[in-house]
């Protein structure tokens, strides 16, 4: 959920590319207030570079703990409601197939 720290660690390193991979250990959201936009950036760049960022599932990514943490009172204040919460649990359910895969 710090967003700007992630944005800062791109500004540093570089955004992912075939020259930057990036391995993420989970914990992606409940750490701050931009929890859905770190998400969403994560999922958009792993959608365009699959073989160069990979997003391993944290204790954060698991439906109890981020409903307990915040998450859904984030994503239903931001998106009028818990439909986000639940698709976006159903992808944090897959991490750790989709990073084996």
């Amino acid at each position: 959920g710090q967003f700007f720290d992630l944005a800062h660690i791109f500004e540093l390193n570089g955004l992912p590319s075939e020259q930057h991979a990036y391995l993420f250990n989970g914990d992606i959201v409940d750490r701050g207030a931009y929890s859905v936009e770190c998400l969403l950036l994560l999922l958009a760049f792993k959608a365009a570079l699959p073989h160069r960022l990979f997003i391993a599932r944290g204790n954060h990514e698991s439906r109890t703990v981020n409903n307990m943490h915040g998450f859904l009172q984030e994503s239903s204040r931001k998106y009028g409601g818990d439909q986000f919460f639940h698709l976006a649990n159903r992808v944090m359910d897959a991490l750790p197939l989709g990073h084996l895969i």
